[in-house]
C-alpha cells in the first residue's frame, strides 16, 4: 500500500450455476445499492457540480455460472434520480471449442467497457 487512500469504484458478484435473470433480480438489488453509495462517495469527495455528477457511471458484474452480465448505474438525465440500464449481451464462458468466437465477440467489448469504466474514476 502506497498510503493514498482508496475506495470502491464497481461492484461484482459471484454465484454458482443458477438462473441468471432470477440472480439479477435478486442479488443486483444489493448490488445497485452499493453502486448507488460509490456513486454518492465519488460525487461528494470529488466535490462535482451537477453536470460532472451526471458522468460518473458505477458498473456492476453479476456473475452466475457461465453466464456473466454487465449492469450501470448513473444519474437520471434530470439528475434527480437514479438510472440502471444492462450493458451488452449475457456473457456466457465457453463450454466448447465453438463457442470460443462467440465468447471473445461478445466478452472482450464488455469486459473493455467495464476497463475503461474503472479506469475514468
Amino acid at each position: 500500500m502506497d498510503g493514498k487512500k482508496q475506495h470502491d469504484v464497481a461492484n461484482c458478484e459471484f454465484a454458482k450455476n443458477g438462473n441468471l435473470l432470477k440472480k439479477i433480480v435478486t442479488d443486483n438489488i444489493k448490488l445497485i445499492g452499493e453502486a448507488k453509495c460509490i456513486m454518492d462517495f465519488l460525487v461528494h469527495i470529488g466535490r462535482l457540480d451537477e453536470s460532472q455528477a451526471r458522468e460518473v457511471k458505477v458498473v456492476n458484474l453479476q456473475a452466475c455460472g457461465l453466464k456473466m452480465q454487465l449492469v450501470l448505474l448513473k444519474l437520471d438525465m434530470n439528475g434527480d434520480g437514479y438510472a440502471v440500464q444492462s450493458v451488452g449481451k449475457t456473457i456466457r464462458f465457453p463450454h466448447s471449442r465453438e463457442k470460443i468466437g462467440d465468447f471473445f465477440d461478445v466478452a472482450l467489448p464488455q469486459l473493455y467497457y467495464l476497463k475503461v469504466s474503472i479506469h475514468d474514476v
